[in-house]
């Protein structure tokens, strides 16, 4: 069963790449202009000095702003995609709970919470290192024995259409810990994009002796709107952890809802399973 979920997902994400290869999108910086009359304008800076901003607006209009007819302006997640502009995942860093090889922007950070008890905040030290982390919130569970994580990436490569960052997730559970080093690589953006990362657990001053393997696919549908699935191989257990589901999204908000199940439990009769709901506000 483990042999035909890799041979399946590597055939999977070979037609990802062709498609997303195919496609062409820039991932011009958006900015929107919210004037004194309440009025709002989107589109791209061309130039800037004193007392103008030259924009060219998201209908394709040369347009002059004065600067004091402007009351707050704020840059948004967006990309041109075939003549059309797109409004980016304001969470692409993330799958429903792995991380994609993409880090946040300086200054940027996002507020999570994964199946109501697993709380989450992140934060974009620079373009290229993300710290985040958190602790269970179980009800009637004293503080000592709630879970805490740290999880800090660091994004090494970021081409085009592909990035790769390593990473490392600590987990300490009263008098004990362990951790998790990993490697992850995101190839593609709009609308087809995939992740597959490697990664060691590491307790007690040792590394375990074979990597586990995790491969993501993200398809986004629309401009709110996003198909996900994170997939889990594990060494010396039988089949897979597979996953999928739906992510809705506007500029600042995504919410997650999905299934994960076992591959060697599906056909057994009862309902095999285990639904996720994600939340993130991005700040």
């Amino acid at each position: 069963m483990k042999s035909n979920f890799v041979s399946i997902a590597l055939i999977v994400v070979s037609t990802v790449m062709v498609v997303a290869a195919s496609a062409h999108t820039d991932t011009t910086t958006i900015t929107r202009f919210t004037l004194t009359n309440g009025a709002e304008i989107e589109g791209t800076i061309l130039s800037e000095d004193s007392d103008q901003i030259i924009v060219l607006s998201t209908a394709g209009v040369e347009m002059k702003i004065n600067k004091n007819l402007i009351a707050e302006r704020k840059t948004i997640q967006a990309m041109l995609y075939k003549g059309e502009y797109i409004r980016s995942d304001p969470n692409k860093t993330r799958l429903f709970f792995a991380p994609t090889a993409r880090t946040l922007r300086q200054g940027k950070g996002y507020f999570s919470v994964y199946e109501i008890f697993l709380p989450f905040i992140a934060y974009g030290v620079t373009d290229y290192i993300t710290l985040s982390g958190g602790m269970t919130l179980l009800p009637g569970i004293p503080i000592e024995y709630q879970l805490k994580y740290f999880a800090p990436k660091l994004r090494i490569i970021n081409e085009d259409k592909f990035s790769l960052s390593s990473g490392l997730l600590w987990m300490a559970l009263k008098d004990v810990s362990a951790s998790i080093v990993y490697g992850v690589g995101t190839y593609g953006d709009y609308p087809f994009s995939f992740s597959a990362g490697l990664g060691f657990g590491y307790a007690e001053g040792n590394f375990t002796e074979k990597p586990f393997a995790m491969i993501g696919l993200e398809y986004q549908l629309s401009n709110n709107v996003k198909l996900l699935s994170e997939n889990w191989v594990f060494p010396e257990v039988d089949g897979a952890v597979i996953s999928f589901g739906i992510r809705f999204f506007g500029e600042n908000l995504a919410a997650d809802f999905g299934f994960f199940t076992q591959s060697e439990i599906i056909g057994e009769g009862s309902f095999p399973f285990l639904p996720w709901i994600g939340f993130a506000y991005n700040f």
